[in-house]
């Protein structure tokens, strides 16, 4: 075997490894295109639990907002929701989801799933810390006091 066709086999299959580790791991990747192909691959893939599944439709969404367009928001929100009702224990996506409310200015929205998020994990710093910002933009401010002191 020639040099050139050693160093073309090597390089082949140095390929496929990283094209292994890019699925395995969607969130890692710093190429949006690359995490949303990732992701939708192994959500594709129907080898993943509930749990593992409600957190890849939510890496997704990130994904998409990363990628950003038209119509980033409506996926990244359908994505958001389907991992809510694949998992409803998942507090990262109620979390995400209303971070995402936050950016549309829907702040009760926000704040219910912001709600939903610290009852799943009441020690979550961040939910607690965005509630309170959606609090305050929405003009509650003694609860945004309460919930940014707690933060």
């Amino acid at each position: 075997m020639s040099r050139t066709a050693v160093a073309c086999f090597i390089l082949l299959v140095g390929t496929i490894a990283a094209h292994g580790d890019v699925v395995e791991d969607c969130d890692q990747l710093r190429d949006c295109d690359l995490r949303l192909k990732a992701c939708s691959a192994l959500i594709e893939s129907g080898e993943s639990d509930a749990a593992k599944l409600a957190a890849l439709y939510v890496k997704r969404g990130q994904a998409e907002l990363c990628i950003g367009g038209d119509d980033s928001r409506a996926r990244a929100m359908a994505d958001y929701t389907k991992a809510i009702e694949i998992d409803p224990r998942s507090a990262k996506a109620y979390f995400t989801r209303g971070a995402e409310y936050t950016n549309q200015a829907k702040y009760d929205e926000a704040i219910s799933d912001f709600n939903r998020a610290i009852d799943l994990d009441p020690n979550d710093a961040a939910a607690i810390r965005y509630r309170g910002l959606a609090f305050f933009v929405s003009g509650q401010n003694d609860s945004a006091i309460a919930d940014l002191d707690k933060a």
